[in-house]
């Protein structure tokens, strides 16, 4: 979730596209927020408190069709950094090889904020579609190079990454995963600042 409570903007990433903020409320330490409908014309939704810097509480999806299930979930969400200035240079945004077969997509996306002290990373793998975001764990960036690890559905998978010029090139052994070059496409600032609107329609889909 990116969000800037003072200026009013904010966007949720859920791959395949982000969702714009329409809707943000607080009162009393209560803070309320709704987002556009995104992929599927699912409706999120969050409602919560502040505690210190983390915001505690319920994500809600409302589903466009009887063919997905809604969401309820409790989250802890811990503030990572500051929101991202409108010229936001530098190697965090969003890296992508997603690419159309056969009507299908294959590839993954990479979405990384650099921020200290500890920058953070999702992983999302395209088989047929976007499948779910992973977090990367032990992320640790030195000079042009990277390390993390994905755990996920009882497995765990070591990474290796190199920053190029407007691209990242990931690799994985324990994956059997050769290097695969992810361009950047977007800045952490332009998948972040989707202007709210009250009443918008729908989000931006990230080309």
């Amino acid at each position: 979730m990116f969000i800037d409570t003072r200026r009013r903007w904010g966007s949720l990433d859920i791959p395949p596209r982000a969702h714009q903020l329409c809707e943000l409320h607080q009162d009393s330490g209560r803070v309320a927020i709704k987002w556009a409908p995104g992929y599927r014309n699912m409706q999120y939704a969050f409602n919560g408190r502040w505690v210190g810097n983390e915001l505690v509480g319920e994500m809600t999806g409302t589903p466009g069709s009887r063919e997905d299930n809604p969401v309820n979930d409790s989250v802890y969400l811990r503030r990572v950094s500051d929101p991202p200035a409108q010229r936001d240079i530098g190697r965090g945004g969003y890296y992508s090889n997603v690419t159309p077969r056969g009507g299908e997509y294959g590839g993954m996306e990479f979405l990384v904020i650099d921020a200290p002290p500890q920058p953070v990373a999702l992983v999302t793998f395209y088989e047929g579609s976007a499948g779910p975001p992973w977090a990367a764990q032990d992320l640790v960036i030195h000079g042009d190079s990277l390390r993390f690890r994905l755990v996920r559905e009882g497995r765990e998978d070591a990474f290796d990454g190199i920053f190029q010029s407007r691209a990242v090139i990931l690799s994985s052994r324990t994956l059997d995963l050769g290097r695969q070059r992810l361009n950047k496409r977007s800045t952490v600032a332009e998948v972040a600042h989707l202007f709210w609107q009250p009443g918008c329609q729908d989000s931006l889909r990230i080309t």
